[in-house]
């Protein structure tokens, strides 16, 4: 035996719940009897068990079809540990007497080798993430007992599902929001590493005794270049809660992915009900909005909810922060911004404006306007007919004091315990001022935080709360950028792009810019792109324009896409020209609502290039992009003999 063993079996602790009962046989805080236990639980390991020469297992927290999690107890640092043990119901057994975990079958060898291979990933990706507040910690992972095992900070308190149940199964919209908003924050920056959790609901949503709010269970997580790299990939789903997209074995996922379940656990914490499952609602959308239930909610916060769970990945928000902003009344509407951007709103540098070029069959096409994703960002530009636009990626999630830091459960208010605000020391002065939203959010930037500190450049280039002011966004998005925060790096290339807070400098906004879409970033794919393809700051290399546009297209950038359908029609940057390439990459664009891509689609149908010839067609994009003041498009219905919309 162990000297630890020896010392834990000697400290008069008990085994199951590490309270100190002395010599005491029966514990008297959760009433577990020390003798005469050997046979019971026999497929789990027992109270006492020491592994990996440093935990002690205590009592079952619960136990799932993949794993049991224990009460644990690290004997170095004589600290609680949630440990959780990969026991997959159907192909582990437990031999009795050691408790060591083996194979149900032979055949059942290869699946569960595999699955802890997954358990183990999902140890490793959580480990990334382990000084984040509002995502569970993993503290270390091993295998052992013929099993893997995972050991994670401990917390006292209850899933956000048996919040719920307590709270006679609504929330109020403003308390719902306060509880998943720092989930949101974290969502965000999973989704920044390359991350989709595939697997958001109220049961993977924990709510401590001190309000902390974390974000569970990763064992769905997945890199979103994986899922897009493999011939298929492996199906979560959760009803209610799983987009239609999760149902198909080569669905394109996303951020946009994890959105639509956060929508549906919002929807299930106000309106007491889980959504329509997805695929229910495929030929007919059976959703009820929540105001139609009885639920007080704002008209904008529930425009957000029903375009985040829309059945179409591309109707919805495309990030985390934008589904935020949106749900707090801090962002445009599609109609109000002018298109639909594939992760948020942005603003649009315009450039030279584009020649037309004759195809065979004498129809007038654009020639390829390389553009990046409008993102609405208050900064004046001039319009130029016909643009070649870079987008800048200026989103910042402005979280409502009651959304900072979670929600304390303790009274049942709204609460911000990452700010600390202390009592005057002077007796007869005035209490200080509680922080406003903008100061927690400086105070985290200064503390380093990478991901405060772009917010707070952001702040100050949009000037929201505050005057506008791009040399204070400049230095907060470098200093963010230069501790790698790809959004950050992006950000910081399109202001050298633009002269903005920085002198103008296509060179260092390139460098920038391939910072972050090394780090796969989309927006800096795009826009990169469309610099090796014009030869802004770069060479002209349209091959490389052609990788990153892929890139790019890959995750849904709705510019890229816009872009590499003009390569394909041109057939440059080694592609082959291809005409119905060409087309289908352009409707992707045009449904997104990119008026250049519209306005080219729209000659596609008009001419039969690439799709069949279909007038209508041809008309309803052609409104569509006069609707948003393309004056090709105006021009064109004028001699087609039809108004505009």
């Amino acid at each position: 035996m162990s000297e630890q063993s020896e010392s834990f079996r000697s400290s008069g602790l008990c085994p199951s719940c590490f309270a100190s009962v002395g010599g005491a046989s029966v514990c008297t805080v959760c009433g577990y009897h020390q003798a005469g236990i050997s046979d019971q639980d026999w497929n789990r390991l027992k109270p006492g068990t020491l592994i990996h020469g440093r935990y002690v297992i205590g009592r079952v927290l619960g136990q799932g079809g993949f794993g049991i999690t224990y009460l644990g107890l690290d004997l170095r640092l004589k600290t609680k540990l949630a440990i959780k043990e990969y026991y997959p119901s159907g192909l582990a057994v437990r031999n009795t007497a050691s408790r060591a975990v083996m194979n149900a079958t032979v055949d059942a060898r290869e699946d569960f080798q595999r699955g802890m291979e997954k358990f183990l990933e999902e140890a490793r990706t959580l480990a990334r993430f382990e000084d984040h507040p509002n995502i569970v910690s993993v503290r270390d992972f091993f295998e052992e007992n013929g099993t893997a095992y995972m050991v994670m900070t401990y917390f006292e308190g209850r899933t956000m599902l048996k919040y719920l149940e307590e709270k006679g199964e609504t929330l109020p919209f403003e308390e719902a929001l306060g509880i998943l908003s720092p989930v949101m924050d974290a969502l965000d920056e999973v989704h920044a590493s390359g991350l989709i959790h595939r697997d958001i609901s109220p049961d993977n949503v924990f709510i401590t005794h001190s309000g902390q709010v974390k974000l569970l269970d990763f064992g769905a997580a997945k890199s979103a270049m994986a899922l897009v790299n493999q011939q298929s990939h492996s199906i979560v789903l959760k009803k209610g809660y799983s987009p239609a997209e999760q149902y198909q074995s080569r669905g394109s996922l996303g951020p946009w992915t994890d959105v639509y379940s956060m929508a549906a656990t919002i929807y299930r914490s106000i309106a007491g009900t889980i959504p329509p499952d997805s695929l229910d609602r495929l030929e007919e959308d059976i959703l009820v909005p929540p105001s139609q239930m009885g639920v007080a909610i704002p008209g904008y916060a529930e425009a957000a909810l029903i375009r985040a769970l829309s059945i179409s990945p591309r109707q919805r928000p495309q990030s985390m922060r934008e589904f935020q902003e949106l749900l707090l009344g801090q962002t445009a509407s599609p109609a109000q911004a002018g298109s639909v951007s594939p992760t948020a709103p942005r603003t649009v540098i315009q450039g030279p404006p584009a020649a037309t070029v004759k195809l065979k069959t004498g129809t007038d096409v654009p020639k390829g306007k390389p553009v990046a994703s409008p993102q609405s960002v208050a900064v004046p530009v001039a319009s130029a007919k016909k643009p070649f636009p870079i987008a800048i990626v200026a989103v910042v999630a402005v979280v409502a004091i009651i959304g900072i830091g979670g929600f304390f459960l303790t009274g049942g208010k709204a609460s911000t315990p990452t700010a600390t605000v202390t009592a005057s020391q002077t007796v007869d002065t005035d209490p200080p001022p509680i922080p406003t939203e903008f100061d927690l959010l400086r105070q985290k930037a200064e503390k380093g935080d990478p991901v405060f500190q772009y917010r707070l450049g952001n702040r100050y280039q949009q000037g929201k709360g505050i005057p506008q002011d791009t040399r204070a966004a400049a230095e907060w998005f470098r200093k963010s950028a230069e501790q790698g925060y790809a959004p950050a790096q992006n950000d910081l290339g399109n202001l050298y792009l633009q002269g903005l807070g920085v002198p103008q400098n296509f060179k260092e906004g390139a460098k920038w810019l391939a910072k972050a879409a090394e780090q796969g970033n989309p927006f800096a794919q795009a826009n990169l792109g469309w610099m090796y393809d014009i030869g802004q700051g770069v060479p002209v290399n349209k091959a490389e324009a052609v990788r990153l546009y892929q890139a790019a297209t890959e995750q849904g950038n709705a510019n890229a896409q816009a872009n590499l359908a003009f390569m394909y029609e041109k057939g440059e940057g080694g592609l082959e020209k291809n005409m119905k390439k060409a087309a289908e990459l352009y409707l992707k664009a045009a449904e997104q609502g990119i008026a250049n891509a519209q306005y080219s689609v729209a000659l596609y149908y008009e001419a039969g290039i690439g799709v069949s010839k279909n007038r209508a067609k041809a008309i309803h994009w052609l409104k569509k992009a006069a609707d948003q003041g393309d004056e090709d498009a105006l021009n064109k219905l004028k001699s087609m003999g039809v108004g505009g919309s």
